[in-house]
């Protein structure tokens, strides 16, 4: 392999990473691991006094991998607008490293955590291997957006929100019909509701209807990622209420 075959568009076929492989469990080990990183050090990485540069650096490497796959697609004649969940989550993911945005954060953190999810655990690497750049383009762009909004979440506390979980909700509904006409212009599948993912496609009802599957399924999964990172509070608040239950049939019972 030379330099230039590292950054080439052509693909190798017989080193493609298939789904539940030994290659795909190795990326969500890379994710967990990730994840559970980032939540035992995000605090003292808050109190470092490198915190700045540290957050700066990690905005920078994404602006990097962000920018390095467009012009990719670009130089080989590949039309490429940054529509794509992953690409909004990385924009974000950027914006809010170097401003400290709370009001972006639960945008990124629905959009960022479960896109990552989604992207580890159903890979489409476009028959990319590990002996291409944008292998490690994939890697990197979907660590970073799950690992940036849970660095806010434990470090500077940011609450993840109900009614904000529904406003992004409603915005997926708005700007649906938008994806759905930039993929028939372009003759892409931006946010995979162009095309089935070909992972799941035998599971999924024929186009457009499958697009109602996914949306029914993107709830099922914020309230799924909610309940997760409100779990403390609500088993507190059941605990509660079962105490109180029990003082009021001890009452009655008197």
């Amino acid at each position: 392999m030379n330099l230039m075959n590292f950054f080439i568009h052509e693909v190798n076929s017989d080193f493609v990473i298939s789904p539940y492989s030994y290659q795909n469990i190795i990326f969500v080990m890379i994710a967990i691991v990730s994840i559970v990183l980032i939540l035992l050090f995000a605090k003292k990485i808050k109190q470092s006094k490198y915190e700045k540069k540290i957050k700066v650096s990690f905005a920078i490497l994404l602006v990097v991998l962000e920018v390095s796959y467009h012009i990719h697609n670009i130089i080989n004649g590949v039309v490429s607008v940054p529509l794509h969940i992953s690409s909004f989550s990385t924009i974000l993911s950027i914006i809010i490293l170097l401003t400290d945005n709370e009001k972006l954060f639960n945008t990124l953190f629905f959009f960022g955590v479960l896109g990552g999810i989604a992207a580890f655990v159903m890979p489409d690497m476009l028959h990319y291997t590990y002996y291409h750049y944008r292998f490690y383009n994939f890697v990197l762009i979907h660590v970073g957006i799950m690992i940036v909004p849970l660095y806010y979440y434990k470090a500077y506390n940011y609450e993840v929100k109900l009614k904000s979980m529904y406003r992004i909700y409603l915005f997926l509904l708005v700007i649906a019909p938008i994806i759905i006409l930039a993929n028939f212009l372009l003759d892409k599948n931006y946010m995979f509701i162009g095309q089935k993912p070909d992972i799941i496609a035998k599971y999924l009802p024929e186009w457009p209807y499958f697009i109602l599957v996914y949306l029914l399924i993107i709830l099922v999964l914020f309230h799924a990622l909610y309940l997760v990172m409100h779990f403390r509070e609500i088993t507190s608040s059941l605990r509660k209420m079962q105490k109180k239950i029990k003082v009021k049939k001890s009452y009655i019972k008197k």
